[in-house]
């Protein structure tokens, strides 16, 4: 048998370790990009914002703290479809759809 690299069988075999080599390392980058590790987030957690912004009787109010921000939601001014927006977010959204704003609408139900 010939030992050097210039055989056709060492070169399918080269080939294919390479191959095998190539498999492993996309597989281990799947994994370890899909990882969860607990008490580690990929989004940093949502800092309570001082300024929350409201569209209420389709004008723009605020800013406002949790609290005043929940005396509207007492009063009915702010439920489940009002726009809310703070700094740091991109877009306005629904009450709903902002954690820490849902969280104090569910309190009052």
């Amino acid at each position: 048998m010939n030992n050097d690299f210039t055989s056709i069988e060492k070169l399918m075999e080269l080939g294919l370790g390479l191959s095998i080599a190539q498999q492993m390392v996309a597989t281990m980058n799947h994994t370890m990009g899909n990882m969860m590790v607990p008490g580690v987030s990929v989004t940093p957690p949502a800092v309570n914002p001082v300024g929350y912004y409201a569209v209420v009787n389709e004008a723009q109010i605020g800013p406002m703290n949790e609290t005043e921000l929940s005396i509207l939601i007492d009063k009915g001014s702010v439920a489940e479809n009002t726009f809310i927006w703070f700094s740091g977010m991109t877009g306005w959204k629904y009450a709903k759809d902002i954690p820490q704003v849902y969280k104090l609408i569910l309190l009052k139900k």
